[in-house]
């Protein structure tokens, strides 16, 4: 677990331990962001939540059996609001690429309707530390003009914040140590697999066929 927590490019180390300075940073955000919408601020507040920690995961499938490093964040101060943004985010998973696959049935369905013909090349990509990998920038950034074809309880400014605050520079305990994420998605995080998700579909709608293209021809 060390050997993650050293990437300099991902985590950065504190000197002590971040708890209050985070519930106070969070709420005075989401209190920002709310203006004078007292409703919306009491729905998501969390008041004295615990930091989230770190702990890992076995590869038992690799070689080494490595951890996976897992960042829970159940009952932290983002807790409420990232649960909210679930339910917002979810429904876009699957519209963006048309590459986007519900399961492995699918993926069979998909092969088996296939017909191979003798030029075709199988290009094959695999995402290392996909997470740690995901430019938070480029997703908001995207999804600032894509979640103006949905309707919303919110303007989709006031969510893109949402999104921000929840998964911006995580802080977090590991043993008797503490750390902040600067870089990058957490796994285990609510948020994280829906954001990572719709990251490789932007990934797949604007840069696969490119990538293929200079790698094949």
């Amino acid at each position: 677990m060390n050997r993650h927590l050293s990437d300099e490019n991902t985590y950065q180390k504190m000197r002590e331990n971040p708890r209050l300075d985070v519930n106070n940073a969070f709420h005075k955000e989401l209190r920002r962001i709310c203006g004078g919408d007292n409703a919306t601020y009491d729905r998501f507040k969390m008041r004295v939540a615990p930091l989230p920690y770190l702990y890992g995961v076995i590869k038992t499938h690799k070689d080494g059996n490595p951890s996976r490093p897992i960042i829970s964040t159940v009952n932290t101060v983002t807790h409420l609001l990232s649960s909210y943004l679930c339910k917002v985010l979810e429904p876009l998973v699957g519209t963006i690429s048309h590459a986007h696959l519900k399961n492995v049935d699918q993926f069979y369905e998909e092969v088996n309707a296939v017909i191979i013909h003798p030029d075709m090349v199988l290009a094959s990509f695999d995402v290392e530390n996909m997470y740690t990998n995901v430019p938070i920038d480029m997703v908001c950034d995207y999804l600032t003009t894509y979640l103006e074809n949905f309707a919303l309880d919110f303007e989709v400014w006031l969510i893109i914040a949402m999104i921000r605050i929840c998964i911006v520079g995580t802080c977090f305990q590991f043993e008797d140590q503490f750390y902040k994420q600067i870089y990058g998605l957490q796994m285990g995080a609510k948020l994280s697999p829906i954001i990572a998700n719709i990251a490789l579909e932007i990934f797949e709608t604007n840069s696969v066929g490119d990538i293929v293209q200079q790698s094949v021809f």
